[in-house]
């Protein structure tokens, strides 16, 4: 498990992601090297009462999940104007995407992405959520 404590303790990269409250960029661990993904929420956007709750269950579940096949929550940082949430970063991006990229799937590779998905499915039940 990665520990930086401190925003500065990364290398800020290109934009990778846009959600409601913020991007998510790339990110390099300076001591290690190591890629994150880093999503960056600005709490200026959070205006509603069901916005923060929204956000603040995010990290929740997040921070209960250890499976391979569910993004990693490696540590939560808060500044003045930010919630910075230290993640894994897939190269690969989403599912989505792929399929999109490459127009569809064989069957091999749908069955794989099938049993990794009701895989992870099955362990966040396991958990209820």
């Amino acid at each position: 498990r990665m520990q930086g404590q401190k925003l500065s303790e990364y290398a800020l990269g290109e934009t990778i992601g846009e959600g409601t409250f913020g991007k998510v960029k790339r990110g390099t661990h300076r001591k290690t090297g190591a890629q994150v993904a880093i999503k960056i929420i600005d709490k200026s956007r959070i205006v509603k009462p069901a916005d923060r709750h929204r956000v603040l269950k995010e990290i929740k579940i997040l921070r209960r999940l250890d499976h391979p096949h569910i993004i990693q929550l490696y540590e939560v940082l808060n500044s003045r104007k930010y919630i910075f949430l230290i993640m894994d970063y897939v190269s690969r991006g989403e599912l989505f995407d792929y399929i999109v990229e490459h127009g569809r799937l064989l069957e091999w590779q749908a069955c794989r992405f099938f049993h990794q998905l009701t895989d992870a499915v099955d362990y966040m039940h396991s958990r209820n959520i």
